[in-house]
């Protein structure tokens, strides 16, 4: 069945995501809402009012509910006007509050539900785990496998990528150079981000394929181990990194002196090394061609230092751009010059298509190369441009004395390198379509495909565009993520494309994001 009426329980870390993506999804369905706790919807909270507004324009509905006070039947009277429910407010709400949600979707005889399972492999690991919140997860299970009604999907998503780097989860010690390694450096965990984990699960309750057959569905942006992981540090930083084991019994004796304490439980559960990894060639995604966001990747984007725009107007930008653990780089974004960067841009084109893995011949590619800048030029009401490390940086007062070379091209080369780029042409009715954003793969990480959709969405503006469109495919996710980010959302096909699963996103700048 294809799901027409969806309930996201949650509008947190994880739930937000979720909303997000399903907004985004070319099957977007009728109705998408999200339950929240009617302090939340009414609150006066600067915080939640934004939250509210940003729901609000997406055109989810705001449901008033609260999964800990409501009584079992009030939930599932809720549940019942939906067909698909997906739980996505975690252990935070106390124990015994996801077997009440789970009782309460199967009362309401919804058709397809999603708990909060999102995590580790809870078979695996098995009952008296040192996290005993684990055994209600098992509870869940026992109670969703001894009904046929329902027809639930189980999202095994591994550790939240962020925790791992989390210095309270006490793995990773920059500040001490050390990594604290669970069980053994050979002990390996599965991660995914939040933000992967909603797109996924979009693609699981909305794609072609009807999923909800009442198992677990295994996916993930990255398996590691702890020395993989003390050795990807020392990488990036260029600098040694202590290995520490935290051994069974360490963790036992600690937490046998305090009990109580969550985060030990958690670590002694991970230090056990079972249940808590998988290999990725296995996973829903991954064998889709659907690739999720790695532990360097990650690493790279949210250590990243502050990226600084210059004040150099609408048509260039100046920013430097932090590797985590290096120097700064300065960036410039201009317009394009014609003839001289012609070559630069066609190299550049020729990378995107690459990259891309299919035959672009329909969108007559070879004849888009031959006559840069066509129909991006700006006497054609279209705008292209490049990005590019700095000349010497102490021609500017404010610049770092240093650069970063992130490896191939030298970008301390003289000229400056060409490292990304980005275009909009003349669409129809008042819009652009944004075309070939592009990074080098040796300068990604550090936040520039950000920077080249802003600086192009400044330009459609300045230009007088209603809004921007643009199309993309299911298996780029990373293009996907940065889209949603701007405030894109899924819209009609605007042209015939032969590509199947083509997906159409739009900004429109005549609604107040």
């Amino acid at each position: 069945m294809t799901s027409q009426k969806i309930l996201v329980i949650g509008a947190g870390e994880l739930g937000f995501q979720v909303l997000r993506a399903l907004v985004a999804h070319p099957r977007r369905p009728a109705t998408i809402a999200v339950l929240m706790r009617p302090g939340s919807i009414d609150s006066s909270s600067p915080s939640k009012q934004k939250q509210k507004a940003a729901l609000q324009q997406l055109g989810i509905d705001l449901v008033p509910g609260d999964i800990v006070e409501d009584h079992e039947r009030t939930l599932a009277s809720i549940f019942a006007n939906y067909d698909t429910v997906v739980g996505c407010t975690g252990f935070v709400s106390g124990t015994g509050v996801q077997l009440k949600i789970t009782r309460a979707a199967l009362v309401a005889e919804i058709p397809r539900f999603i708990p909060w399972q999102f995590g580790v492999d809870y078979d695996a690991i098995g009952r008296g785990s040192p996290q005993d919140l684990f055994d209600e997860q098992l509870d869940v299970r026992d109670l969703l496998r001894s009904q046929a009604q329902t027809h639930w999907a189980i999202v095994s998503t591994g550790m939240f990528t962020s925790f791992l780097f989390e210095p309270s989860f006490g793995v990773v010690d920059l500040e001490n150079a050390r990594v604290n390694a669970l069980g053994s450096l050979e002990n390996q965990v599965t991660i995914t981000t939040a933000q992967d984990i909603g797109l996924i699960t979009a693609e699981i309750v909305l794609g072609d394929e009807d999923l909800f057959n009442c198992r677990p569905i295994f996916i993930g942006g990255d398996t590691i181990s702890y020395g993989e992981l003390a050795q990807l540090i020392e990488r990036l930083t260029g600098n040694p990194i202590t290995r520490n084991v935290l051994t069974m019994e360490k963790m036992q004796d600690a937490l046998a002196s305090d009990p109580q304490n969550g985060l030990l439980k958690y670590q002694a559960v991970f230090g056990q090394g079972h249940g808590v990894a998988w290999e990725l060639a296995g996973t829903w995604n991954q064998q889709r061609g659907i690739q999720a966001e790695t532990a360097e990747e990650w690493a790279r984007k949210n250590w990243a230092g502050s990226l600084n725009p210059g004040s150099f107007g609408r048509a260039h930008r100046l920013f430097y751009a932090q590797d985590p653990f290096s120097r700064p780089m300065a960036v410039h974004i201009n317009h394009a010059q014609f003839p001289g960067d012609v070559q630069a841009i066609r190299a550049l084109f020729l990378g995107y298509a690459a990259s891309l893995g299919i035959d672009l011949t329909f969108q007559s590619f070879e004849e888009e190369l031959d006559s840069i800048p066509g129909k991006y030029a700006t006497t054609e009401g279209g705008a292209l441009l490049i990005a590019r490390n700095s000349d010497p940086l102490n021609s500017h007062d404010d610049a770092p004395s240093n650069v970063i070379k992130l490896g191939l091209p030298d970008f301390n080369a003289t000229p400056p390198v060409t490292i990304g780029c980005v275009a909009l042409r003349r669409s129809s009715d008042g819009w652009c379509e944004m075309k070939r954003l592009y990074v080098l793969p040796e300068a990604r990480g550090l936040q520039l495909g950000d920077k080249l959709v802003e600086a192009i969405i400044d330009q459609a503006k300045s230009l007088g565009y209603r809004g921007i469109r643009l199309d993309t495919l299911p298996d780029m996710l990373a293009a996907r993520r940065l889209y949603l980010k701007y405030g894109f959302v899924e819209t009609t096909p605007y042209y015939d494309t032969p590509l199947k699963g083509t997906i159409f996103l739009a900004c429109d700048f005549t609604r107040e994001l």
